[in-house]
C-alpha cells in the first residue's frame, strides 16, 4: 500500500513538474514572402500572429523577425504553468515592431496586444508596440510577465492591467502615451 501511494504521489509531482518536452519555437515575419501556408520555421515563417498562435501549445514559443507588423495580437491561451508558459518575443537581433497606424485595434479599450482573460503564462519580451489607437498592451490574464519592451504613442494607456494577479512589468519603457 504504500508503496502504491509513494509511485502515485512521485507520478503526480513528476508531472506537475515537467516541461514539454516537443515545445516548439515558431516565427512570424513582416515580409511579403512570409505565409499562413509555410511551416513557420525560421526559413518559411507565418504572416499573421493569429495563425501562429493558433497552432502554439504550451511551453511554444513565438519568434517575430525584423520588421513593422501592422496587426493586433491576441492572445487567450492557457500556459499551463510557469515552466510550460508561452513567450511572445522580437527574435534575437531583430527590432520587431506592432503599429497600429492609429487605426488598429479596431474596437474600443483594447490593446494593439490584448492578453485575454483566459490566458495565463505568458511572457511578452524585446517588443515595440507603438500607435495604438486605443491601449497599447492590454492585459486581463494570470501570470503575465512584460519584459524589456517600449510602448509608445497609444491614444489611450500605454499599459494596462485590469483584474489579473502576479502581473510583472520588468525593464520596460512606456511613453507618449495619453
Amino acid at each position: 500500500m504504500r508503496l502504491s501511494l509513494l509511485i502515485a504521489m512521485t507520478l503526480v509531482v513528476s508531472l506537475a513538474s515537467s516541461t514539454r518536452a516537443d515545445a516548439k519555437t515558431y516565427y512570424v515575419s513582416a515580409s511579403t514572402s512570409a505565409k499562413d501556408s509555410n511551416d513557420g520555421s525560421q526559413g518559411k515563417p507565418w504572416k499573421t500572429f493569429a495563425h501562429a498562435i493558433g497552432n502554439m501549445l504550451p511551453g511554444d514559443t513565438l519568434l517575430l523577425e525584423a520588421g513593422v507588423y501592422e496587426q493586433q495580437l491576441r492572445f487567450a491561451k492557457d500556459g499551463l504553468d510557469a515552466q510550460q508558459g508561452f513567450t511572445i518575443k522580437a527574435a534575437p537581433g531583430a527590432k520587431a515592431i506592432i503599429d497600429g497606424k492609429g487605426s488598429l485595434p479596431a474596437k474600443a479599450d483594447e490593446g494593439l496586444i490584448e492578453i485575454e482573460a483566459t490566458a495565463r503564462f505568458v511572457r511578452v519580451e524585446g517588443l515595440e508596440v507603438r500607435n495604438s489607437k486605443e491601449i497599447g498592451v492590454h492585459v486581463m490574464g494570470n501570470d503575465v510577465t512584460l519584459r524589456g519592451n517600449v510602448v509608445r504613442d497609444s491614444q489611450q494607456q500605454g499599459v494596462f492591467f485590469f483584474k489579473t494577479q502576479r502581473g510583472r512589468i520588468e525593464g520596460n519603457t512606456v511613453h507618449n502615451n495619453v
